[in-house]
């Protein structure tokens, strides 16, 4: 990889020595397969370093033989440990990020994924789509912000959105993050109406945005959470569109994306044949990180803060966590809360411990504990109304049983329910932010907390079928036209009378309005049959009147009883008026 090139030249530049090694069972590389390179071809020499990774003493012990064996000459092991102490407390502050995703600045505290990072890496410089595909929790946000992006060329421009964070078009969000870019004062909508019609403009703009940049440089679209363009939060019209815009990125000469999405969503992704060629060639699989990368994630952002984790801890945490789904985030929450609890540990403010750990009743209790302590706080009780309005703005559930986190205003919760959501947000839970509009919002800080948090997994059990046929009814809303008569009216009349309270204004007045309207259509037919008749039967006495002169009237008359008939949801207004009158 050329990074291997740069990190040769660059210490060959100041007359220094460079010793390559081999660490533990590494392969040198082949003298033929460096012949055309050579200015790095001292790697096909390699020293042998079979490193432990477990003893400090034992591994320094093992690089001072074979600095030795090049002429270099040891200094004491106390000297070098009081250096590299020195060099590694380099972080001020808790080192670990809880539930928040890394960002570019949290890079030197970002470990244990550095293979993926460089391949990934390489993935993104020599492709133009990428998709960087993992269960939740696998930590695909923070690779992308605190593993990629700051290894990016010094002229690359990159921003970061979401599908849903500017509500229900996609196409606004990005054009919100970019109209900031550019040089003209272009605003944000007319950006978004112009890819929206014309998503070939990206390449123009892009190179709008890298005026004045370096050769080679480019403007990467970090589109996270790529899972929400197939949530009910985006509307179906401007899903198409916006995989339109990533084939025009893929062909562009400037613009390059990196998608994150949730491997449950893979099949959504599927129905899109404009997306699957994207996905077929620019796919890059991000696992659950391994017991050693944890161990790293563990043990090297405590050492760059200059604290000292107990190795009976780490051993701990490994064994309860294993490498199962989410294990990611529910070790880093609980070394946040950890880092917290140590403030408070007389003489052991330095140092993590295996104590804290079990008074913190591990892994599995640590979201748990840290969600009640919040609600008792607030005085809130098993069976509050509150607390469900707002797991049901910060949540939507999913086909599979499950919920994905929802972006919610705060201006959207009464005072109660602000209440609940300030204080989830100080125990870390929750967390907010500023749009571009200067709205402020609020969502849930990983899906760890819908998975192990037992109050919110009790209410989505007892809540799952009523929140699923809610977004059905936000399907229909959205249509403009009442509900259809038939089974869909009658479902949610029957929601209404079991859970009126579950169900908001806006929700109830359209369920009462489609009543109304099916009432009125019953009335409508009735009337209109029996005014039907009794113009037939006057215009049959008329024409016996006039039976004398022979005009007889014949009209080929059928039984007519009012019928039920359903209305498509696509209609409405004239529509409506005239589907009704051709029934």
């Amino acid at each position: 990889q050329d990074w291997v090139r740069k990190e040769v030249a660059a210490g060959l530049s100041g007359n220094g020595k460079i010793l390559p090694l081999l660490v533990n069972d590494a392969q040198p590389i082949p003298p033929a397969a460096i012949e055309d390179l050579p200015d790095i071809a001292m790697l096909a020499t390699a020293e042998a370093l079979p490193l432990r990774d477990v003893d400090w003493d034992a591994d320094y012990a093992c690089l001072v033989e074979v600095l030795e064996k090049q002429g270099f000459e040891a200094v004491a092991v106390a000297t070098v440990k009081e250096e590299a102490a020195e060099v590694t407390a380099q972080w001020s502050g808790n080192p670990y990020r809880g539930l928040s995703a890394f960002r570019p600045e949290d890079a030197p505290i970002y470990q244990g994924r550095e293979t993926e990072t460089d391949e990934l890496l390489h993935r993104i410089e020599s492709q133009r789509v990428v998709a960087v595909i993992g269960p939740s929790g696998s930590g695909k946000s923070s690779i992308v912000a605190a593993g990629v992006i700051p290894q990016l060329g010094v002229d690359w421009i990159w921003l970061r959105f979401t599908p849903a964070e500017a509500g229900d078009n996609p196409i606004m969000a990005l054009a919100r993050k970019l109209a900031p870019k550019l040089a003209g004062a272009v605003s944000a909508e007319e950006l978004a109406e112009r890819l929206l019609i014309e998503p070939e403009a990206i390449e123009t703009m892009a190179a709008e945005a890298l005026a004045g940049s370096a050769a080679g440089a480019q403007l990467l679209l970090f589109a996270d959470q790529f899972e929400e363009l197939f949530s009910a939060r985006v509307a179906e019209q401007y899903r198409a569109p916006f995989i339109a815009l990533i084939t025009a990125v893929a062909q562009s000469s400037h613009a390059r994306l990196v998608l994150t999405l949730r491997a449950d969503y893979t099949e959504h992704c599927t129905r899109f044949e404009a997306l699957m060629p994207h996905l077929n060639s620019g796919t890059y699989l991000l696992g659950t990180p391994g017991t050693s990368s944890l161990q790293k994630m563990i043990e090297r952002p405590a050492q760059a803060a200059g604290l000292e984790v107990e190795p009976a801890l780490v051993d701990k945490i490994l064994d309860d966590v294993g490498t199962e789904p989410g294990a990611l985030a529910l070790v880093e929450f609980t070394l946040e809360q950890l880092y917290e609890l140590r403030q408070g540990d007389k003489g052991l403010e330095g140092k993590l411990t295996l104590a804290a750990y079990t008074d913190l009743r591990g892994v599995g209790g640590a979201i748990q504990a840290q969600g009640e302590k919040a609600l008792t706080e607030v005085g809130i009780s098993n069976d509050n109304t509150s607390l469900g309005n707002v797991f049901r703005a910060l949540a939507k559930v999913d086909e599979q049983g499950g919920a994905v986190r929802n972006r919610a205003g705060l201006k959207s919760f009464d005072s109660a329910e602000r209440s609940i959501v300030d204080r989830l947000v100080s125990a870390r839970l929750l967390v907010t932010d500023t749009g571009t509009e200067g709205e402020s919002t609020v969502e849930v800080a990983h899906e760890a907390v819908l998975r192990h948090w037992g109050r919110f997994r009790a209410w989505l059990q007892a809540n799952q079928e009523l929140e699923l046929w809610r977004q059905q009814l936000e399907t229909y809303r959205r249509g403009g036209a009442p509900l259809a008569r038939g089974l869909p009216l009658k479902t949610a009349l029957d929601w209404l009378k079991k859970r009126r309270a579950d169900l908001d204004e806006a929700e109830q007045a359209y369920i009462l309005t489609s009543r109304r309207a099916a009432r009125k259509f019953h009335g409508w037919i009735g009337g209109g049959v029996a005014s039907f008749m009794i113009l037939v039967m006057g215009a049959v006495y008329v024409a016996t009147l006039e039976n004398e002169e022979r005009h007889y009237l014949f009209l080929p008359l059928r039984s007519m009883e009012p019928e039920m008939v359903d209305i498509p949801g696509q209609l409405n207004g004239a529509d409506v008026a005239e589907f009704r009158m051709s029934k």
